[in-house]
């Protein structure tokens, strides 16, 4: 509990991607919380690293992808997910993660099913953009996201 002190650190993040054309896939790795104390303060804050790989397919306008998780411990989350092109404005996306197994209360098969998944969509006009995102909780909660873009 860090309510009653004053503390100062630096926060980075990091990463890079390699892209291979002739597969179709980028394959990306990222270091997120990587933190400089400044103080005789001890801050207790987990580096996470993550692993991404995304595929385009030759016979669908599908892009899948898979994002593994890990702090300096252990594995913590996996993702799954995909973005289906059904044109050049529109998207529908889809996704779920193993997170799904610590939200499960097992109180009835839809909660069990579709926790831990989002779904959404996202229309592109000339310079702008809207992005609806929908997340199921295993516990029956919903979290909504809107998200408007434009290029200047």
């Amino acid at each position: 509990n860090y309510s009653n002190n004053k503390f100062h650190m630096l926060n980075f993040a990091g990463s890079f991607q390699v892209m291979l054309d002739s597969l179709n896939a980028r394959f990306g790795f990222s270091f997120n919380n990587i933190v400089l104390p400044m103080g005789d303060l001890v801050i207790d804050v987990k580096t996470e690293i993550i692993f991404s790989i995304m595929k385009k397919l030759a016979y669908l306008p599908l892009n899948l992808y898979l994002d593994i998780l890990f702090d300096y411990k252990s594995l913590n989350d996996i993702y799954l997910g995909g973005v289906f092109n059904v044109n050049k404005n529109l998207q529908f996306k889809l996704g779920s993660s193993t997170r799904k197994l610590e939200q499960n209360i097992n109180k009835d098969l839809y909660k069990s099913i579709f926790g831990a998944t989002g779904f959404g969509f996202c229309y592109f006009m000339k310079n702008f953009s809207i992005d609806y995102g929908l997340y199921l909780y295993g516990t029956g909660s919903v979290s909504q996201g809107l998200e408007l873009g434009t290029k200047f």
